[in-house]
């Protein structure tokens, strides 16, 4: 004769479910350090001194608090100028100063045509220096942060290529430095370019 079975009431299956997706928040807060300077009593002192670990493998640190200073390191395939933005809003940045070096396995820049108020679109498909890469972070009129960024790319036989950076794809690596600012910056469209300006 097979033994019966006693099924779990459904107050017990919600209680346990909860336990679960408490124990599971409590797991992913416990592997997560702050990417502050100022790390959270609960973590080691360690931490501190730690590289910081996005969703996309990007490294990063606080390397200095007056004015906050920002050391990343971006690794191969990561995509630089998403990664920028990325890094500009995990670490709360409103306004900063950006610099950069590496190199690209590819990337596409672009040429701002004043006529036609349009990017035209620059493929840079060859491995390539990051010479400079040049930018800031801004708050837009709806408080959303954007980050502008030029970069000069050098190619095998030393010749250069420039631009607004759209895509850039890391191999092997990029440094990048952000220098917060210490006042906010912000951007508005300008009716004559359409472009979102930088408003001293």
């Amino acid at each position: 004769m097979a033994a019966s079975r006693q099924t779990a009431p459904d107050s017990a299956l919600t209680k346990t479910s909860e336990a679960l997706s408490a124990d599971d928040s409590a797991r992913e807060s416990a592997s997560s350090p702050s990417c502050s300077p100022q790390a959270e009593d609960a973590y080691p002192r360690l931490i501190e001194t730690l590289l910081c670990i996005s969703n996309e493998d990007m490294r990063s640190r606080v390397v200095n608090n007056a004015p906050k200073t920002i050391v990343a390191v971006f690794d191969v395939g990561d995509e630089a100028a998403s990664g920028l933005l990325q890094l500009a809003k995990q670490h709360e940045l409103k306004a900063a100063q950006i610099t950069g070096l590496g190199a690209f396995s590819r990337a596409k820049l672009a040429f701002f045509d004043l006529q036609t108020k349009k990017y035209e679109p620059i493929e840079v498909n060859e491995q390539v220096e990051v010479a400079s890469i040049v930018g800031n972070v801004a708050l837009t009129e709806a408080g959303e942060r954007k980050i502008h960024a030029h970069a000069v790319l050098s190619r095998r036989d030393g010749s250069t290529i420039a631009g607004h950076l759209l895509e850039g794809y890391v191999r092997p690596t990029l440094e990048i430095t952000f220098i917060e600012a210490p006042e906010t910056l912000r951007r508005r469209i300008d009716p004559a370019t359409g472009l979102p300006l930088l408003v001293p």
